[in-house]
């Protein structure tokens, strides 16, 4: 990984990297992202639902797409994306002798 704060979204051919739960804040402008950090990575893109954005996380394994609900906006922080990128890890590549969850 080549970030110095362990993190990166990536999104319309821009890269940043950060480090701090605050500085998420500035990117909820941004409909679709790609969030990398030690964990994995995965795309996170806004839905709506209703009148309420939603977002969700997708990762492709193969021909395979998986998908992860994140929440709304107010609860789209780094210790979320960080969470979801290790479920991601587990749910495509499960350890071996493990069973693979759906």
């Amino acid at each position: 990984m080549d970030s110095p704060s362990g993190y990166s979204l990536v999104w319309e051919g821009y890269r940043e990297h950060f480090g701090t739960p605050t500085s998420i804040e500035r990117f909820r402008p941004i409909k679709s992202f790609r969030f990398v950090c030690m964990h994995g990575d995965f795309v996170a893109r806004q839905e709506h639902r209703g009148s309420h954005p939603y977002w969700y996380g997708f990762k492709r394994v193969g021909r395979r797409i998986y998908k992860q609900y994140l929440g709304r906006h107010h609860r789209l922080t780094l210790h979320c994306l960080e969470e979801a990128a290790a479920c991601f890890s587990a749910r495509c590549y499960p350890m071996p002798g493990q069973a693979m969850m759906l």
